[in-house]
């Protein structure tokens, strides 16, 4: 089964070129768009109808503007929200991210802080620290007044410009709103293999969180998770490959798959671009070709109209409908149309115009165009806030367990459930770790990163024999391979303080340090190590070098450590030390004796 994830959240791909020029889509709100005059030029912004606003201002390409803002990165790297003026004026702070004012109010973060919600003035609206008692990993941008928000957990929900919830954080995926639709699939999905794909369900839910209806994805090879002119691109298996039709928002055929029709690309007014596999067509909602697949490029652009390509060495040009070529211009290069009005377009290698629905650039216009650019922006708002003490309570840190593994769990249901997660690298097969005591595999807990370590008393698995006798001498052959019941001796886990973790790990380690000494007596310590000997006897160390952190529980007897052979702050080196002796009978291969 294709992954769920398929579903996620692609918000500048859906927003700004999913969907060509449909009404009531951020192309529409796009008024002023960044330019340059020259290739070392400062840039300026020139509206679709060729209207300059200013020119040479910034260093840095400035976004689009919309409702009145755009936004442009300063020196320090930090983005700045101006008012779309011919002198602009800057409101608000500056910010590590930042949305697009598509509504009145937009996500933003400092450094160092959560995401809050402000208005075009620049004001807090309110802080998205937690929702619905979850602390708030990032926000998307708004559409249609709703943006999605995902949690330290790694779940996801939505919320409405007020920061109201709308859809609570139970999803393991969720799509942005789109015809005043979010489609999500629920957290109890998360874990779903590949025999689980009947089990797994979309939820389509509308702008106030009420479930419109739950569509099996066992029925379809594919379903592309987002709504345009009511009904949704999905895709099923047909004589070795996927075929493509149109469902409602109840999950009932609009349009049947059609085997001309390996791949719907756009869909708007009524029409949707389709793939034969090999070239470009146009059909509409009843199934009829408009236009054969004959194009290599095809995309839609407003009133009838779409940017067409022959061949992959010829240019654009703008046709209708009909296939008839509007206006004369050709072009190297297109955009899609923004304000409903003009598209940039490339006419040679140092040159950009803007062209109308007429097919006719506009001619005299008050700038040159080296470049222009109208691409989108942070997709996801990003908390910079970190709360030592939640990440402190993610590791799980016990004097028996961390990071959810314990002393009373045998390797193979470790390797059982670490081989259910994509690209692990792990094989669930005892064959595979017949000369192994050791495990280590990617860990993520919330915010952090890292490699989990599992050192064992012996060898992971076993080979299974049988003593085969002859007339003249006897051997041993394998029949097989079955798991030892080992349990861990010592469990480390290696994490990474980069990202926003990045300048932390001091004070990461001073926590998690004294989450230590409150379980047990310190046996001995420095400024960036401690070890502690817990009341069962297990002993707990944390050490940090630089930009790692290492956290290790052991039943290991480690009061002789050299805290300084940490250095590194790797716990691997310790789970890499020589293996103890297993019980014999975990050690030798079963055998049977057969005589021939």
């Amino acid at each position: 089964m294709k992954r769920i994830s398929q579903l996620l959240l692609l918000l500048a791909a859906v927003l700004l070129y999913g969907c060509g020029s449909k009404p009531n889509s951020p192309l529409d709100l796009v008024e002023y768009i960044p330019f340059q005059s020259s290739e070392d030029g400062r840039w300026g912004l020139i509206s679709p109808e060729g209207k300059v606003l200013f020119a040479d201002e910034f260093t840095e390409r400035p976004t689009v503007a919309v409702n009145g803002r755009f936004m442009v990165r300063n020196t320090d790297g930090l983005w700045e929200i101006y008012t779309t003026e011919e002198k602009p004026v800057q409101v608000g702070a500056a910010y590590l991210e930042a949305g697009l004012f598509y509504e009145d109010v937009a996500p933003v973060v400092e450094k160092g802080k959560c995401v809050v919600l402000i208005d075009r003035d620049g004001k807090e609206v309110k802080a998205l620290d937690k929702l619905d008692g979850k602390a708030v990993r990032r926000v998307s941008n708004f559409w249609e007044g709703i943006a999605i928000f995902e949690t330290t957990e790694g779940y996801f929900g939505a919320i409405d410009t007020k920061g109201n919830i709308v859809l609570r954080p139970a999803f393991s995926d969720i799509t942005m709103c789109h015809d005043g639709r979010i489609i999500a699939v629920d957290k109890k999905y998360k874990d779903a293999g590949s025999g689980d794909k009947s089990k797994v369900k979309f939820a389509v839910f509308n702008r106030k969180g009420e479930l419109i209806s739950e569509i099996p994805l066992g029925k379809f090879e594919n379903i592309e998770g987002t709504f345009y002119d009511d009904v949704m691109p999905a895709g099923v298996e047909r004589d070795g490959s996927t075929v493509y039709g149109l469902l409602d928002e109840k999950g009932e055929w609009v349009l049947m798959p059609n085997s001309r029709v390996k791949r719907i690309s756009e869909v708007h007014d009524g029409h949707f671009i389709y793939s034969d596999g090999e070239n470009y067509g146009l059909m509409n909602f009843k199934g009829e070709t408009v236009l054969r697949a004959k194009y290599d490029r095809l995309s839609f652009g407003p009133d009838g109209l779409l940017f067409a390509r022959n061949d992959s060495d010829d240019d654009y040009m703008l046709i209708n409908y009909d296939g008839e070529q509007v206006g004369k211009e050709t072009f190297q290069r297109v955009q899609p149309f923004l304000g409903g009005s003009h598209a940039p377009v490339r006419l040679s290698d140092n040159y950009w115009g803007l062209v109308d629905k007429k097919g006719e650039l506009i001619k005299d216009l008050k700038a040159e165009l080296y470049d222009i650019d109208a691409s989108s922006e942070d997709t996801w708002i990003e908390s910079d806030y970190v709360d030592l003490g939640a990440l402190a309570d993610a590791m799980k840190l016990s004097s028996t367990s961390l990071a959810g593994y314990d002393f009373n769990q045998t390797a193979q249901s470790v390797i059982s459930e670490i081989c259910q997660r994509s690209d692990n690298g792990y094989y669930d097969k005892p064959e595979n770790y017949t000369y192994s005591d050791e495990l280590s595999f990617p860990e993520e807990l919330g915010e952090l990163k890292g490699e989990m370590h599992i050192a064992y008393p012996g060898y992971i698995a076993r080979a299974l024999t049988e003593t085969y006798n002859t007339s003249y001498y006897s051997y041993p052959r394998t029949t097989g391979y079955a798991y030892n019941d080992v349990r861990p001796r010592m469990l480390g886990l290696d994490l990474e303080m980069t990202g926003k973790l990045d300048g932390k790990g001091e004070e990461l380690f001073k926590v998690v340090s004294q989450r230590l000494a409150g379980m047990g007596a310190t046996v001995k310590e420095n400024d960036s190590a401690k070890l502690v000997r817990f009341s069962n006897g297990n002993y707990g160390v944390a050490a940090l070098d630089g930009t790692k952190l290492a956290v290790i529980v052991s039943s290991v007897d480690l009061s002789n450590l050299d805290l300084n052979s940490l250095a590194g702050g790797t716990s691997a080196s310790m789970t890499e030390a020589p293996a103890d002796s297993m019980a014999a009978d975990s050690m030798v291969a079963d055998s049977v004796a057969v005589d021939y």
